[in-house]
């Protein structure tokens, strides 16, 4: 029980710093941090339950990356979803999303998901990353999110893990 309060306090920081310096994570920059705390209750409980799937990035004592995806049910079972990819602001552009995102690929292999999704921002910065991870852009969705007052489009990114079977195969 110490033991999951102390890891939560871990994730509440770092989606915190991740938050304020921008990240698009889910809250503004200005958010409450118990509006942060929220989500990171409900994302703890979802993993715990079993209905999403987690990797955790540490240096030391620190949590400096965290990464979530949930899988589908039912006749979207062969789907998976990437929810938050958390990487400490300190430590981007050190290889920490890439080891995140590829654990994440494994993870949802193993599972028998064939396809992970995920949203993002429309930003240059996170195409790059995620295009380089082996996702594709796929959709957008006009004024999909509202920042701080601003509306922003969403690009709807998925990545294929097993190549497509041919019809007539």
């Amino acid at each position: 029980m110490a033991a999951d309060n102390a890891f939560a306090a871990m994730l509440l920081d770092l989606w915190e710093r991740v938050t304020r310096a921008g990240g698009a994570v889910g809250f503004s920059p200005s958010a409450h941090r118990a509006d942060i705390a929220g989500q990171v209750a409900e994302t703890i409980q979802a993993v715990k339950g079993g209905r999403r799937r987690a990797v955790a990035l540490t240096a030391g004592r620190s949590l400096i990356g965290f990464a979530a995806l949930e899988p589908g049910r039912g006749q979207a079972s062969h789907l998976g979803s990437i929810d938050v990819v958390l990487v400490d602001p300190v430590a981007q552009g050190r290889g920490s999303g890439t080891r995140l995102i590829g654990e994440l690929v494994d993870i949802a292999a193993e599972s028998g998901i064939v396809r992970l999704e995920l949203v993002i921002p429309a930003d240059d910065r996170l195409t790059k990353f995620f295009a380089g991870a082996g996702f594709r852009e796929w959709a957008r969705r006009p004024a999909g999110r509202l920042l701080d007052g601003t509306l922003q489009d969403d690009l709807l990114w998925c990545r294929l893990l097993v190549e497509p079977v041919p019809k007539g195969r």
